[in-house]
């Protein structure tokens, strides 16, 4: 049961590299509404597709409102052509960046927020103030408050790429933590099997560590790891609960997770039995 994504605004900088004549533009564009008092600029909006520009005598301007990435760069054109058409003179074509994509999230089942705050590292969750879970994902950097009832908001990403790569981690780290082995008891073999060859690259994995003696902050090798070819899902999503699991051309990259590598750090067990200590308690 996958999560749907809708996206429900994406917000774009424009620079037009030049000041803009704020007089000129009301001019040239007669779906504009402005309040000196209040606002430094003029607030255009248009129907087709719908969207909010905010325009400063900077030469900025932000759009907000559309539903894609496509929409905003149409309605920044729309915008363009009829500054020009209107007699505004623009010396260089406008540099356009996508700053925010927000979408809305549905996991289709409900979230266990006090587990979510406890498992999930970068989360703010004062149930006092606020009725939901803030969650804050390194990478890709985006952040979502999550709630009970499986819906939450994703912000900060760059793209839809980026948002649908932070829903589906966010996904497995909810929904799959803890529950990957019991997926693949058809027999007790089966389960030993796999765990020893998790537990296998585990250790590879992790004995990269100790390059750094498993400190995360001072660690000269960030984003180290082993790279694999061709393993089956089992195996990743189980891979996952212990490691960071990212896609990489035909073939995977196992790298340390900072929470595990703290552990490891700390523990007087050897580095296979820890891992397995790990690997056991998230089965429980």
């Amino acid at each position: 049961m996958r999560a749907e994504i809708k996206i429900c605004n994406v917000v774009a900088s424009v620079d037009f590299r030049q000041r803009l004549p704020l007089s000129a533009v009301k001019k040239a564009l007669p779906v504009v509404s402005s309040q000196k008092s209040r606002f430094p600029g003029v607030v255009v909006k248009l129907d087709r597709p719908k969207t909010a520009n905010l325009i400063f005598s900077t030469g900025k301007m932000i759009c907000t409102g559309s539903s894609s990435e496509y929409s905003a760069r149409t309605a920044i054109r729309r915008l363009v052509s009829s500054l020009r058409e209107g007699g505004v003179k623009l010396k260089e074509k406008p540099k356009v960046k996508i700053q925010n994509v927000v979408a809305l999230i549905n996991f289709r089942r409900s979230i266990n927020l006090e587990r979510a705050a406890k498992t999930l590292a970068g989360t703010i969750y004062e149930p006092e103030q606020f009725p939901g879970l803030i969650y804050q994902m390194e990478k890709p950097r985006t952040v979502a408050p999550l709630f009970s009832n499986g819906k939450a908001v994703r912000t900060g990403a760059r793209n839809k790429a980026e948002v649908e790569a932070a829903v589906r981690r966010l996904e497995r780290s909810l929904f799959f933590k803890g529950k990957t082995l019991r997926t693949v008891r058809s027999s007790k073999e089966a389960v030993e099997n796999l765990e020893e060859r998790v537990l296998k690259i585990l250790e590879a994995t992790y004995s990269l560590c100790d390059f750094c003696e498993y400190d995360c902050d001072s660690c000269p090798y960030p984003g180290l790891g082993i790279y694999l070819e061709k393993l089956e899902p089992p195996l990743l999503e189980a891979l996952s609960i212990l490691s960071r699991v990212e896609k990489h051309g035909k073939g995977f990259y196992i790298r340390p997770k900072r929470e595990v590598s703290s552990y490891l750090k700390l523990s007087k067990e050897g580095l296979g039995s820890a891992l397995a200590s790990l690997l056991e308690a998230s089965r429980t």
